[in-house]
Formats: structure tokens, sequence, C-alpha cells
């Protein structure tokens, strides 16, 4: 099978968040946030394209900083 991917470019085994095409100030949704950080920066596509695992996440996070905050101790 042939491929017409250049897996020679330094780019393609680098973090996305170092790669030319990646930062130009553009907005990224809550999905590819969170997949940044899941990935620690190598992929921001990673948990797919779907808005909903973003919004999940967010309320998950909001969720248990609020239960963390109630809890006295």
């Amino acid at each position: 099978m042939r491929t017409n991917v250049d897996l020679t470019s330094p780019s393609v085994f680098s973090p996305v968040v170092f790669r030319p095409g990646f930062n130009h100030f553009e907005k990224i949704n809550a999905t590819q946030a969170w997949s940044l950080f899941f990935t620690g920066g190598r992929e921001d596509k990673a948990l797919g394209l779907s808005p909903t695992v973003g919004r999940f996440y967010n309320l998950s996070d909001r969720h248990s900083t609020l239960r963390d905050r109630s809890y006295r101790g």
C-alpha cells in the first residue's frame, strides 16, 4: 500500500501546538481544548470532532469544582 504522507517532516511527530499550521490565534472548541489537555498538547482531535464531548468535560469539571468548594472536611 502506498501513501502520500511525508513521514520525514519534523512536524509529524511534534506536538500539534508547535506545528506551523496550528497556532494562528484561531478559536478552538472545548473538545479540542480537552484533547490537547489529555494528550499533553500532542493532538487536538483525540476526542473526535463532536462539541458534545467538550461540553461533557466542561460540565464534569464544573460539577467537581462546585462539589470540592462545598466540602468543608
